[in-house]
């Protein structure tokens, strides 16, 4: 998740079958994620579908809100 202390985001020059780890939590294009949340496996948290479960196996759940374009 691009702007979230102790994320690990990829280089621009990354390709499919190489990634390039840059030890920076701020992706190369500038943007970033805001008042980001991250909830451990086994806490309460949203359900996809309402209401709200421990832990979550399937595929994975974000929210992402657009407030702004960053001009």
């Amino acid at each position: 998740m691009s702007g979230y202390t102790g994320c690990d985001t990829i280089s621009e020059s990354s390709t499919e079958n190489y990634i390039i780890h840059t030890g920076q939590p701020n992706h190369y294009s500038g943007y970033v994620f805001t008042n980001s949340v991250m909830i451990a496996g086994d806490a309460i948290m949203p359900k996809p579908g309402g209401g709200t479960e421990t832990g979550h196996s399937g595929d994975g759940y974000a929210i992402i809100s657009w407030i702004s374009p960053s001009l």
